[in-house]
């Protein structure tokens, strides 16, 4: 959520290595975060297809969208 509410998220997917490849892009973030690609499949993907009734939509857990946005608004972003 930290990267989504960034901006990263969508900045990557927009490229085109990414476009069409979600593998790609969660194996891309995998390395530069330390998760594994399929950990992250499981989230990016219904994130990216804007499927708000998967289970793992990283939305659907309040207080993770609270501490998200919490944080980044001690530090300005908002």
């Amino acid at each position: 959520m930290f990267l989504n509410e960034l901006g990263i998220i969508d900045f990557l997917a927009k490229k085109t290595s990414f476009i069409t490849n979600t593998n790609a892009l969660c194996k891309a973030l995998g390395h530069a975060v330390g998760e594994r690609q399929d950990t992250l499949y499981r989230v990016i993907n219904p994130l990216l297809k804007n499927d708000e009734d998967d289970e793992r939509h990283p939305y659907n857990n309040d207080s993770n969208v609270e501490y998200v946005k919490n944080t980044l608004n001690d530090i300005g972003f908002y």
